[in-house]
Formats: C-alpha cells, structure tokens, sequence
C-alpha cells in the first residue's frame, strides 16, 4: 500500500534537532525507533544537525538506521536563528522535488511553525506534537501565573490564524484533542503517540510489590506534589514506597518537605529502554497526576510492562485510558479521590488482575509497527497521483 511502482517513495523529514556521529557512518539520535519504524515504508531524508563528537552517550542516544539519509541541514536548531536565517532555508527548500512527501513537526514555541510554513505549499504532512502554550501551565510565581493568563487568549488567536493558513490542504496528524479546526475529518488524523513498548513479558509480575511509581519531572504541569499529598492521606502501615524516575534529586522546597515522612526512591533520568521498562515493571502501579496532558505516553509504556495506571482526567489522557477496565482515572488536582484510587486496588487484587490483563490487551493495538503503518499508508493514499 504504501510503495508506488514497487519502489518506495521518499518522505523528506525535517526535524531541527541535534544528530550526533563519531564517524559520519553511523548517527545517533534519542528515540530513533519513530524512524526506524518509518523507513520500511519510505525512503528517508532527515534534516537535521550534525553534532561530530568523539564519544556517543549509547545510553541516552541509540543508532538510527542507515537505511536513513541524514543531512546536514542547520546551522542552529533554535527558533530564533531560524527566523534569522528564514530567506536562507527557504532558497534551500525551494531545490527540493515537489512529488516527493515531506514531513514536519509542529509545535507552537519551537522551529517547527517556520518549517510548516516554508513547506506547507508542498505534499506536506505535519504531526502536532506539542501545543504548549495553549494549555495554562502553573507557575510557583503567581505573577507569572497573571501574565500567562492574561496572554492565553492571545497566543491561542495566534495559534489559530497561523494554523488556518499552514493546515490548509496538507494531511494532519495530532495527539488527542487539536486546537484548530476541531470538526475537521478529512485530511487531520489522530494517532496515538508512536512509543516502543515493552516486548519483554517476562518482566510482567502478578503479585504485589507494595511499590507504586512516577515519571517525570518536578514541573507543576506533572503534578508530583499530588502524590505526594495523597500518599499523606494512606494510613503509614498501608502506605506504599515510591519510586520516582526522572530527577537526580527532590529539589523543590515543597516537594521536600512532603516527602520527609515518606519511604521514596529517586531513579534518575533513565534514558536506555530495557532499563527503563525493568525499573517500572517493579511497580504495582503508575500513577500519572499531570494537569496538563495532551495523550500521555507513559501510561501505555506502563501497560506494556503489567503495570496499572492511575491517572488524572486530564487533557487528552481519557483517549487510551477507560476507567476501570485498563487503569482507573481520577479528577485533576483531588489528593483524595487519588488516595481512594490506590487503597481500592490494593484491596481489590482481582481488579488490578482483571486491568492489568485488559491493559495488555490495549497495547497490542496500538503497537509501534501498526501506528506507523497507519500513518504511511495515510500519507501514501493521501498523495498518490
């Protein structure tokens, strides 16, 4: 489906990111898999920068493959160099061939609104990745809380009139719900966030561990202090341990004085995928408090290691998440209902088993390899002349 006269199409990706080499033979990148994946149905060009270092961090940068053409395309990946330089890129992307399929990312504070712009003439798809900007992200400074609130309106008119004219006629794919042009079936799709979930089922455990965990940083947007608050609330010879991964350190003040009392273990950031999914496959349960999720990921990585989420009800999260068939929900910002939440399956082991099961149930349909078919399959039909 996705070739034309037996030979595979070329999808140009622009992606101004850093990609690393110590050879210029083989190239490195965090998370390549998305790629990798792709290429079995295009033949890719990705656009990118080159960074030549002497020693490649295997740990957070694994091989894309070299099946991959990278090329060398910026000079710097920052927004404002690119709006610097925007005559130059466009004489660049004027040369390319206009039959071939093109591919950008597009999220509102980074590069990729001036790549979708330069190419959106073309046959052009862009993955809304990222609204940030959109969604009220809380501050610890109340008057930075003020002024974002007092800006939202104008960044979402923003938003809105560059997106009318950039999505026009191109093929649209996003994660959960999409600011502009909600209605809009025929040429924007939603895909569920293209992971590379644990194969290993050997890691999958049946029996409680009495440990519980959380991904993430201590940004308010991630909701730490909500667990923290809620494991307050669990009497202390019911409460679980917590494993945080993520951060070196609690560093936040608030965060500090919660977790006193609490039995917790940092991680770190950990960046290799065997590692990190061994780590959260020792837990009972994810528990994912975030105000300000668009899909969420983390809670199908969770799934695919036998670990049930707790999540908050929050942004686009409800899209892979049915409450109490494959992990149980809860409302953003309620430390009561979330303590509630995790006693109940604690004392209910048949209901974790039951969840746990239906969990696994829900990866198997949304596989990396079944995710990016869909989307090649899309782009090509989309296309074809």
């Amino acid at each position: 489906m996705t070739k034309t006269n037996n030979e595979k199409k070329y999808l140009h990706v622009f992606m101004p990111n850093s990609v690393s080499t110590e050879d210029d033979e083989r190239y490195y990148i965090a998370r390549p898999f998305f790629f990798n994946e792709l290429q079995k149905h295009f033949n890719i060009k990705l656009y990118c920068k080159i960074d030549n270092k002497t020693c490649i961090d295997s740990i957070k940068q694994q091989p894309i493959d070299a099946n991959i053409e990278i090329i060398d395309f910026f000079d710097e990946t920052s927004f404002i160099h690119l709006l610097k330089q925007y005559q130059k890129y466009k004489k660049e992307i004027k040369k390319l061939p206009k039959n071939d399929f093109y591919f950008s990312f597009y999220p509102l504070k980074r590069s990729g609104v001036i790549l979708a712009y330069l190419l959106h003439k073309y046959q052009l798809t862009i993955w809304v990745k990222s609204l940030s900007g959109l969604a009220f992200i809380p501050s610890e400074s109340k008057v930075v809380n003020f002024f974002k609130r007092l800006t939202l309106p104008i960044k979402r008119l923003l938003y809105k009139a560059l997106s009318n004219y950039i999505f026009t006629d191109n093929l649209i794919f996003y994660t959960s719900d999409i600011v502009f042009d909600k209605q809009n079936h025929l040429h924007q799709h939603e895909i569920i966030s293209c992971s590379d979930f644990n194969r290993d089922k050997s890691l999958i455990r049946y029996d409680f561990s009495n440990e519980i965990c959380f991904v993430g940083g201590e940004q308010p947007q991630k909701g730490l202090i909500y667990v923290l608050q809620a494991l307050h609330l669990i009497p202390e010879r019911k409460r679980p341990k917590l494993n945080i991964i993520g951060i070196e350190k609690i560093k936040r003040k608030k965060h500090q004085k919660l977790a006193k009392d609490l039995d917790i273990k940092i991680h770190g950031k950990v960046y290799e995928r065997d590692a990190f999914y061994k780590k959260l496959a020792e837990n009972d349960f994810l528990i994912m408090p975030s105000i300000a999720e668009k899909q969420g990921k983390v809670q199908l990585e969770a799934m695919s290691a036998g670990v049930v989420p707790v999540c908050a009800d929050s942004g686009g999260t409800h899209q892979t998440m049915d409450n109490f068939y494959n992990g149980l929900l809860f409302k953003e910002r309620d430390i009561s209902e979330l303590a509630s939440q995790i006693q109940l399956l604690y004392k209910n082991p048949s209901l974790h088993k039951n969840m746990q099961s239906n969990g696994l149930k829900t990866i198997q349909n949304l596989s990396l390899e079944r995710q990016c078919y869909k989307m090649a399959s899309i782009i090509t039909n989309r296309y074809l002349k």
